[in-house]
């Protein structure tokens, strides 16, 4: 949740500076060489991709961590799929918005992609830490009262994504 933060305001920062351009139009490398050139712009701009490529590899650790230990949690089972996604989603999106000229919408629907990717990864950090009895897990397929709790749960998240892309534009 933490590096999503990071990675999140060096995007950012990215945008803000107009640094954007500041590797050229090569992905994953940055004006044809694996280190950035000394200026303000490039190395912005692959502060970002190493920040980014970092948090993607922590991203699918806490995913398998997750689900391999915790898959029988309802919250679980979606923020994991949402929090993954989102950032396989928005690295696509930053890797063509390098190499491709790209529309401000595109790049806010990016930064609200992004917001989706911190908010699923804070949620399931809190998930993770929370201590439960053996009891109290539920099943992947849930019955009666906690099926309906699945389904407001997944009604709230839902609405959560759509929320942060319109606060994105």
């Amino acid at each position: 949740a933490f590096g999503m933060l990071i990675v999140l305001l060096v995007g950012a920062r990215v945008t803000s500076t107009g640094s954007a351009e500041g590797c050229g139009t090569d992905w994953p490398l940055c004006h044809g060489s694996w280190l950035p050139q000394n200026t303000y712009e490039s190395i912005t701009e692959y502060s970002h991709r190493i920040v980014t490529g970092a948090e993607g590899i922590l991203v699918a650790a806490t995913s398998i961590m997750a689900w391999s230990l915790r898959k029988n949690y309802r919250e679980v089972v979606v923020l994991v799929p949402i929090m993954a996604g989102t950032l396989i989603i928005q690295s696509l999106m930053g890797a063509a918005a390098v190499m491709w000229p790209q529309t401000p919408e595109v790049m806010a629907t990016h930064f609200g992609i992004s917001l989706l990717c911190l908010g699923s990864a804070a949620l399931l950090a809190t998930v993770l830490k929370e201590d439960r009895e053996e009891d109290q897990e539920i099943s992947l397929a849930p019955a009666g009262a906690n099926s309906r709790h699945l389904s407001q749960f997944k009604w709230l998240a839902l609405s959560g994504a759509g929320l942060a892309i319109l606060v994105a534009y």
